[in-house]
């Protein structure tokens, strides 16, 4: 490809759920994450990670009306990226989270996955050294 270098990053990744304050609990008590808006309204919320990073989660309350599907791992989902698999892995299961085993997942890859409380798999991953 020829041309300028784009200048933008990843901002949002949305996951939906069938209850917003139950939701809302679980990523900050369980995954550390900092509510950083809240609209009732619209029926969303957007956390950012304690660093501060610019990539935010939007947790969007679906409709009476919409069907509910929860997000799979091999399809659209959120995934953090973890400098120590195993202590987070075990931190998390300390924290009562719905977690995975951990495997290879090629490229140099290691992760697992998890489960918020509608059923949305999470990815987490190490890339580790070969």
């Amino acid at each position: 490809m020829s041309g300028e270098r784009l200048t933008m990053e990843l901002s949002n990744t949305v996951i939906h759920t069938q209850d917003l304050e139950r939701a809302c609990r679980f990523y900050e008590e369980k995954l550390g994450l900092s509510c950083v808006y809240k609209d009732r309204g619209l029926r969303y919320f957007a956390f950012m990670p304690q660093q501060g990073r610019p990539q935010r989660l939007i947790v969007r309350e679906v409709n009476k009306n919409e069907q509910f599907i929860p997000t799979q791992f091999r399809g659209p989902c959120a995934s953090w990226l973890s400098y120590d698999i195993e202590a987070d892995w075990a931190e998390l299961k300390r924290r009562g989270v719905d977690v995975d085993a951990i495997i290879a997942l090629g490229l140099g890859a290691v992760g697992f996955c998890l489960r918020d409380p509608d059923g949305n798999e999470c990815a987490v991953v190490q890339f580790v050294p070969e």
